[in-house]
């Protein structure tokens, strides 16, 4: 009945691999308004009006997105920390804080949780991609690849394609001179 529980990873990335810099996407001088809104879109769907979709996001990644993205009706926020500081309890938007990956994809997919969580995204920044790609519950990478290079200090990790298969891929989108494709990956069936 219906897909296994797993996770799916939502991440842009340029050439070279590179998501962030100095705490900013690398491209953050020529915003993607059509890869922010299928971001948007992806990790806020819900089909029943009573579901939430889970986003999981470490501290840095948190505190790096806006009041839009935080405030999301259907989603509840995790935040990946070992720092449970005020600020993070007391920002109304994060739901849970918890100390590790593993401990935040097992409370999402717990028995307990399956009824009120429709779906649980992974997105980032750099030390939780590199957890997320490796773990045998990651059923799906969701893959912006903007076809520029960009100065970056944070990158996308390399993911095992053998143990994943493309499964879809747009046309070339291309604003503000830069061009960009999507790209769906999910596991191979063992």
């Amino acid at each position: 009945m219906g897909d296994p529980p797993g996770f799916s990873v939502m991440a842009a990335m340029c050439r070279g691999r590179g998501i962030g810099y100095k705490n900013k996407l690398s491209w953050w001088q020529y915003p993607l308004k059509g890869d922010y809104d299928y971001y948007m879109d992806w990790t806020s769907r819900v089909t029943s009006p009573d579901k939430y979709c889970v986003n999981i996001m470490g501290r840095k990644t948190w505190e790096t997105t806006g009041e839009e993205e935080r405030n999301r009706k259907h989603v509840f926020n995790i935040v990946i920390s070992r720092d449970t500081g005020k600020t993070l309890k007391k920002d109304p938007h994060v739901h849970k804080i918890i100390s590790s990956f593993d401990d935040a994809v097992r409370f999402s997919l717990s028995t307990e949780n399956r009824e009120q969580f429709e779906s649980v995204w992974i997105l980032g920044g750099e030390k939780v991609y590199e957890e997320a790609v490796q773990h045998p519950l990651c059923r799906r990478i969701f893959l912006t690849e903007i076809m520029e290079h960009f100065q970056s200090d944070t990158f996308f990790p390399q993911f095992e394609e053998e143990k994943f298969e493309k499964t879809s891929e747009s046309d070339v989108h291309e604003e503000n001179g830069i061009r960009y494709v999507f790209k769906v990956y999910s596991r191979k069936s063992e």
